[in-house]
């Protein structure tokens, strides 16, 4: 199965490098996201041996997201894993990550249709998994993550631990039916909504996260997590 890693960046030219490379060690090719940054991200990003696919403009997260994976699907990508450019993920744990796609066997957390095989068709990295890391998370990332996974469920219908998670894979089954029009960091919870509409089988594995003040710098605020909850509300009650 061909993997192609997709990172989504924005302004990240002090971790883009670092996070490439390792990237590459799991992945038959990383694509670079650039979102409209004003830095060196995409030089960088090159230098490190990725494919950077460019906006003009900053068009968000999810704008970002959907740009790379396009990309890596037109790639021959069987498996499309997302991952942050801040280096708050460990590149190293892909195959745990993937795993239960291509092992097709996993513990599914949501399943509406098991018949005909029970592997999953999107595997999300859950932050949550560990003690450990839900220590070394700060009191406000707890509560945007926690309301993340309230407002996903009370708007779709599905609970998750860990609904906010960048870390994640796609096969491209999945990827070839979702139809996600966020285009911000909303686009989280709107893709797991879409993923249960098209029935689409979702797992959940334990990951650790390495937290520095960079990455904790680079997190929403409780007014950006507002905005991006009126947003995802907005998107729901409009469709």
């Amino acid at each position: 199965m061909a993997v192609v890693v997709v990172i989504p960046a924005y302004n990240e030219s002090r971790t883009i490098g670092a996070v490439a490379e390792e990237c590459k060690k799991f992945a038959d090719e990383v694509i670079v996201a650039n979102d409209g940054s004003l830095d060196e991200t995409a030089i960088i990003a090159r230098q490190a041996g990725a494919r950077v696919v460019t906006h003009l403009v900053n068009r968000g997260y999810g704008a970002a997201l959907k740009t790379g994976m396009m990309a890596a699907l037109e790639r021959g990508a069987d498996i499309v894993v997302t991952i942050d450019a801040d280096g708050q993920h460990e590149p190293s744990e892909i195959p745990r990550l993937i795993d239960p796609i291509v092992s097709r066997r996993g513990v599914l957390q949501y399943a509406p249709t098991i018949g005909g095989g029970g592997y999953p068709d999107i595997v999300i990295g859950d932050r949550f998994a560990h003690d450990s890391q839900r220590e070394g998370m700060s009191f406000m990332r707890k509560c945007m993550i926690g309301f993340g996974n309230a407002l996903t469920w009370m708007l779709y219908g599905v609970w998750l631990s860990d609904t906010q998670s960048g870390f994640r894979a796609y096969t491209r089954h999945a990827l070839e039916r979702l139809h996600v029009g966020a285009e911000g960091m909303e686009f989280s919870s709107e893709v797991i909504g879409e993923a249960a509409r098209q029935g689409l089988r979702i797992a959940l594995v334990p990951i650790s996260v390495r937290y520095t003040a960079y990455s904790l710098a680079k997190g929403q605020n409780i007014f950006t997590g507002a905005s991006t909850a009126l947003r995802l509300f907005l998107r729901r009650i409009t469709r």
